[in-house]
C-alpha cells in the first residue's frame, strides 16, 4: 500500500472534529493565515479546508454506515459534512476575528500610550506652575485608568470567548495559527503592561512624574477579578461566532432559508 493510499484510508475514518483538527494541525505548520493562503492560491480546489474536511467526514461517515438503508446513510453524511462545515468555518471566523482585533488594537496601545505620557508630562510641567491644581491630573487619570480597564477587557472578553470555543469544540486545542497566536499574546501582555501602569501611576502623588511612571508596576491591580468579569460577557461573544459558522454551513449546504434564521436570531439578539 502507498503512502497516499494509507492516508487516505486513514483520513476516511476521521469524524468531523477529528478531520478539523488533523488540517489544523497541517495548516499551523505554515506558521501564518497568510503563507497557508499564499499555499492554497497553487492547489487544486479539492486541498481548501471548505471542500477537502467536509469530504473527510462524509467518507467516514459512509464508512461507519455501511450496510445500513441509503436514507440513514445520506442522514449521516449529510450531518458529517454540516458539522465539518460548521467547525471549519468556527476557526477561519476565529482567526479572522482575532487577526482584524490585533491590528486595530496595536493602534488603540499607542493611543492610549500616548495619552498616558500626556498626562505625565502636564503633572511633571505643573510643578512649576503653583496656579495649576492636582484635582484635574487626578480626574485625568482616574478617566484614563477607565478608559485602559475597559479596553483591557475587551480584549479578555475575545480571549475568554476563543478558549470556551475551543474547549467546546475542538478538544481543547488552540486554532489560531502560531504566528496570529504569537502576536495576540503580545498584545494581551502589552495591554496587562499599560493598565498597570496606569493603575500605578494613577495612585501616586501628582508630581509623580516620568520617572515615577517608568518604575511602575501592575501591585494593587487585580487582573483575574478583571479576567473573571470579562469572562462572564464571553459567552454571549462566543454564541455570535457560533451563529456566523453556522450561517455560512448552512448557506454552503444550499439552506439559505436556514442560514438567515440564525442571522436574524444573531441579529436580534445583539
Amino acid at each position: 500500500m502507498t503512502l497516499e493510499r494509507r492516508v487516505e484510508k486513514l483520513e476516511s475514518a476521521l469524524s468531523p472534529r477529528t478531520a478539523t483538527l488533523h488540517w489544523l494541525a497541517e495548516a499551523h505548520a505554515f506558521g501564518s493565515p497568510r503563507a497557508y493562503l499564499d499555499w492554497l492560491l497553487d492547489q487544486p480546489g479539492s486541498a481548501w479546508p471548505l471542500n477537502r474536511v467536509p469530504a473527510v467526514a462524509a467518507a467516514a461517515a459512509r464508512s461507519a454506515n455501511r450496510g445500513r438503508p441509503r436514507e440513514s446513510v445520506a442522514a449521516a453524511v449529510r450531518a458529517a459534512v454540516r458539522d465539518a462545515l460548521f467547525l471549519v468555518d468556527l476557526v477561519l471566523e476565529i482567526n479572522a476575528e482575532i487577526e482584524e482585533t490585533e491590528g486595530l488594537e496595536r493602534v488603540r496601545r499607542v493611543a492610549l500610550s500616548y495619552e498616558t505620557e500626556a498626562i505625565c508630562l502636564a503633572q511633571e510641567l505643573a510643578r512649576f506652575d503653583p496656579l495649576s491644581g492636582g484635582a484635574d491630573h487626578a480626574e485625568r487619570w482616574a478617566d484614563s485608568l477607565a478608559r485602559a480597564r475597559a479596553w483591557l477587557s475587551g480584549l479578555y472578553v475575545i480571549e475568554e470567548a476563543r478558549t470556551l470555543l475551543e474547549r467546546r469544540y475542538l478538544d481543547g486545542q488552540s486554532c489560531l495559527f502560531p504566528e496570529l497566536a504569537s502576536g495576540w499574546t503580545a498584545l494581551l501582555e502589552d495591554a496587562e503592561a499599560l493598565v498597570g501602569l496606569v493603575h500605578k501611576v494613577s495612585l501616586d502623588e501628582p508630581a509623580g512624574g516620568r520617572r515615577r511612571m517608568r518604575r511602575a508596576q501592575t501591585k494593587g491591580l487585580d487582573l483575574a477579578a478583571l479576567r473573571a468579569s470579562a469572562r462572564e460577557r464571553a459567552e454571549a461573544a462566543a454564541a455570535r461566532l457560533v451563529d456566523t459558522a453556522r450561517a455560512g454551513a448552512l448557506d454552503s449546504l444550499g439552506d439559505r432559508k436556514g442560514a438567515i434564521a440564525i442571522a436574524r436570531r444573531a441579529l436580534r439578539a445583539g
